[in-house]
């Protein structure tokens, strides 16, 4: 990892250094006695090999090469039960969200504070269960962390907490310039939305909020915005569930129909903007990257069955006639 090469690479370096000035002795450029490991440099590195945090610099002058690599066993010990107690907080986040949480407290992962949380599942969201992650942010809005942090602030985890994360997770996400689709593309892609409406409601109105407030030019207001936000999640829906028949499905002149008047003072979105995301929506559905990965692998698994064909053949196998099977 990135880590331990970083250290192996400090290693060599200070071996390089070593090399150097046996060399300059050999020649007399240096005298002897200023050859020591006493001498040696520091080494800016990006890992503190002490307590294995990351953002310090290693002082080479007090190791041997044999105490320096000890260091580098000892940095990959730390580094690999870290990477083992967060595999374990993935489970827990995956089995119970408040557990997982906690776990991911309790392990130094992440802190009791609104704004972290929201950093760390920005920052972790390719690996954590993203329907869990729509469960933090979909929490109602007098939800603490627990019943022992009630009373603290609410971006301590006291009433308000999860609310509070869901404001830090959204501000941190810039839709400046880009079309109010693909900025819910954009910003679906990090969780998935609950089945509750109210979850629903509390998360794309504050899309919507941040949308607006970056596109001006977009929409007059954000409640425009928000009403927009949830015919488009009804919309994605409608296009693409296996269980509505085709001849069933919304068409592009029934979804302007629907959106008639939600402009501000009663009135209507251009007929082309609701047309585009229509035709966008139907070619290009909003998806999971875990979801794609799912069917990527289930399209693996069916693809391997049907190779088996390959490794025999199947009519002595099964038989070539209805009797003979």
């Amino acid at each position: 990892d990135d880590e331990i090469e970083d250290a192996q690479y400090s290693l060599s370096q200070f071996r390089g250094n070593q090399i150097e000035r046996d060399l300059s002795i050999m020649k007399g450029d240096i005298p002897n006695e200023s050859a020591g490991i006493e001498n040696s440099v520091t080494v800016e590195t990006n890992f503190n090999y002490e307590n294995g945090s990351p953002g310090s610099s290693l002082n080479l002058s007090s190791h041997t090469p044999a105490e320096f690599a000890g260091k580098i066993v000892a940095a990959f010990d730390t580094k690999r039960t870290k990477d083992e107690n967060f595999e374990t907080g993935l489970v827990k986040f995956k089995l119970s969200m408040k557990q997982g949480l906690k776990f991911f407290i309790e392990s130094e992962f992440v802190e009791l504070d609104a704004r972290d949380m929201s950093r760390f599942l920005h920052e972790h969201k390719e690996k954590l269960d993203m329907t869990q992650i729509g469960e933090v942010l979909g929490k109602e809005p007098d939800s603490c962390f627990d019943k022992n942090s009630k009373d603290a602030d609410a971006e301590k985890g006291g009433t308000g907490f999860f609310f509070r994360v869901l404001s830090h997770y959204v501000a941190a996400i810039d839709f400046t310039g880009i079309k109010f689709d693909d900025g819910i593309r954009l910003f679906l892609s990090g969780f998935r939305l609950p089945g509750e409406a109210q979850k629903i409601d509390r998360i794309m109105e504050k899309f919507a909020e941040r949308y607006t407030h970056q596109n001006e030019e977009v929409f007059a207001s954000a409640d425009t915005a928000f009403i927009l936000a949830f015919s488009i999640i009804m919309l994605q829906t409608d296009l693409h569930s296996p269980s509505i028949k085709p001849e069933k499905r919304m068409t592009a002149e029934g979804f302007v129909r629907n959106n008639r008047g939600i402009s501000i003072d009663g009135g209507d979105l251009p007929n082309e903007f609701l047309e585009g995301i229509y035709k966008r929506i139907q070619i290009n559905p909003f998806t999971l990257k875990e979801d794609d990965e799912a069917r990527a692998a289930q399209a693996g698994v069916t693809k391997e069955l049907m190779d088996t064909s390959f490794f025999f053949d199947t009519q002595s196998f099964f038989g070539s006639s209805v009797e003979e099977r």
